[in-house]
């Protein structure tokens, strides 16, 4: 663990004496990046790596229009043989992102081995439009108080789990979302993904009156002690070129875990995704 965060053993030995979380005496690698990422010169290369991928996100090639061609490879992992039906996030297809619409469609679970393939070609279209003050005002409040971090999510949990003030981007956007309601400014959950073949993971983001609120970036920013207050309203303005967002939700697993927002598989009857990462397996996403 010492040598993939890039620091000495000593360190995280300090690390764990000072209360890094360990599970059965193994460091748990969520917790252990987390703290890592805290850690500020204690930990310069992950730093380092959080810098850059909030200039990526924030550049100024996010904000051009964008045509990429889009492979994802996606496989079901399960110890055993079982039925079951899997549901793979279809692209939106809105103003913004314009690519060819797909509907939900649930897939047998019956052969684990075979991968699932999807190719897409997609224009983004970023939008110009920022945010105004209320809104900026309430994104800098969250990002200047919540604490981001990698968590394990459950398996049922809600679209809007407990208020926390720390963990991942989907609880730094239940925390706006709860502004934004006692505000009465509308609002909606969107998932995606980000645009980068080396960081391609599930992202959370709120949008309103189609502007994009996205209060992980400058949180991010704060961790990785950046001036993060210059970059608020950066990471809030019309969606970029360097997200894709998923269409919303089928009704029929909007009771699954995170509001099935990114995708479900029933295994057996129950609800067999474990995080934010596809329970439903390992997944690869290629951008050109």
């Amino acid at each position: 663990m010492a040598a993939r965060l890039r620091v000495p053993q000593g360190t995280l030995r300090g690390w764990i004496d000072a209360g890094l979380p360990t599970v059965d005496g193994q460091v748990d690698p969520f917790a252990a990046l987390t703290w890592a990422s805290w850690a500020g010169d204690d930990a310069p290369v992950v730093r380092a790596r959080w810098r850059r991928y909030v200039g990526w996100m924030l550049g100024p090639a996010g904000r051009q229009p964008r045509r990429l061609r889009v492979q994802r490879v996606h496989r079901c992992h399960l110890d055993r043989p079982a039925a079951g039906v899997w549901w793979l996030p279809p692209l939106a297809a809105d103003a913004n992102q314009r690519t060819a619409a797909t509907p939900w469609e649930p897939l047998p679970v019956d052969d684990v081995r075979s991968p699932q393939v999807r190719e897409h070609t997609v224009h983004l279209v970023p939008g110009c439009r920022g945010a105004d003050p209320w809104l900026l005002s309430q994104v800098r409040a969250v990002a200047g108080e919540f604490r981001y971090g990698y968590r394990h999510h459950q398996t049922r949990e809600g679209v809007a789990p407990e208020h926390r003030s720390a963990g991942t981007c989907i609880d730094a956007v239940v925390a706006l979302a709860r502004r934004l309601a006692d505000g009465g400014r509308p609002w909606r959950y969107v998932a995606g993904i980000t645009t980068s073949d080396t960081f391609a993971n599930t992202h959370w983001w709120i949008e309103s009156d189609d502007v994009v609120l996205d209060p992980t970036i400058p949180a991010i920013a704060r961790m990785a002690g950046m001036d993060w207050e210059s970059l608020v309203a950066a990471a809030c303005a019309g969606r970029d070129s360097r997200r894709i967002a998923f269409a919303p939700p089928d009704p029929r697993i909007a009771g699954m875990t995170l509001g099935g927002h990114a995708g479900a598989v029933i295994i057996n009857g129950a609800d067999g995704f474990a995080c934010t990462d596809w329970a439903c397996g390992q997944c690869g996403w290629r951008f050109r």
